[in-house]
């Protein structure tokens, strides 16, 4: 795995301060791990290897049915791929407008990317026949042919793409016993899905798979699928009040009542009391 991360907030000037943060992550979770539930139905008068000195597994250990519990971590007879990156940015921006007291604005920005790559490939090795240990023939090149219409994997490439931007706007000012504290929040986001996946069959016309995953356009069978989603906006524009002057409250009333209703501002109102 590995981690970049980069962090800044500054002010610019008296009334303007801005940040950023920004991480990447790559991480691999490549290969498979033992299968626990034949190891643990494995006899120990089993055979492991089919040669010891090489360590060359044995598909079978009793030379039929249960599959030996490494079969799948051999990375000869069977190949998987899960490598994940993933990149992040928050930013933000705060201007105090020195001309109007009380006033500010504040920009968010929080994105993120995601890029994903997985599959499997099973070569022609992984469909070896059931026979004796030591019978070297079910291993052996012309076998190992023969079986390439066998051979079949698949690669998924996946992209998410969303981010979220913020703009607030607050005002905040005493005036004698009074005072009043209005923010308007407008939001908008995107989520975009983008996804590729080819899965290739039979290797026989041609005659091999050294490049294993890498290769399914080699495959006499070829699918490859691409859904894509698209989700547009989530706008909101919320606003909030609170304030001692009741005046101020009946216009602001009047001012949002048709968007109100419509369903695009929400308006909440908080009086203290005096």
């Amino acid at each position: 795995r590995i981690t970049a991360l980069a962090k800044i907030n500054t002010d610019i000037t008296s009334w303007l301060q801005i940040g950023v943060d920004a991480a990447f992550t790559k991480s691999d979770y490549s290969g498979v791990v033992a299968n626990i539930g034949e190891a643990t139905q494995t006899s120990p008068y089993g055979v492991m290897y089919r040669n010891e000195s090489e360590k060359l597994l044995e598909k079978y250990p009793y030379t039929q049915s249960s599959v030996n519990a490494l079969w799948n971590t051999d990375k000869s007879v069977r190949d998987n791929k899960d490598i994940r990156n993933n990149f992040r940015a928050n930013a933000y921006a705060v201007v105090k407008l020195p001309w109007v007291e009380g006033l500010s604005y504040r920009f968010n920005y929080a994105g993120n990317l995601s890029k994903n790559q997985s599959g499997d490939f099973y070569y022609e090795g992984y469909f070896v026949k059931e026979g004796a240990y030591d019978d070297e023939t079910r291993y052996s090149p012309a076998t190992l042919q023969s079986l390439l219409a066998s051979a079949n994997g698949k690669i998924n490439n996946n992209t998410t793409d969303s981010w979220v931007i913020d703009n607030i706007l607050n005002y905040k000012n005493t005036f004698g016993k009074h005072s009043i504290d209005l923010t308007a929040v407008a939001t908008r986001d995107r989520k975009k899905y983008e996804m590729i996946e080819t899965t290739g069959s039979n290797f026989a016309a041609n005659g091999n798979t050294t490049l294993g995953i890498n290769g399914l356009h080699k495959a006499i069978w070829i699918i490859t699928s691409v859904p894509i989603s698209d989700i547009w906006d989530v706008h909101l524009i919320h606003m909030m009040i609170v304030t001692s002057l009741p005046v101020l409250i009946v216009v602001m009333e009047l001012l949002f009542l048709g968007l109100i209703k419509s369903g695009e501002i929400s308006l909440h109102l908080v009086v203290p009391g005096d």
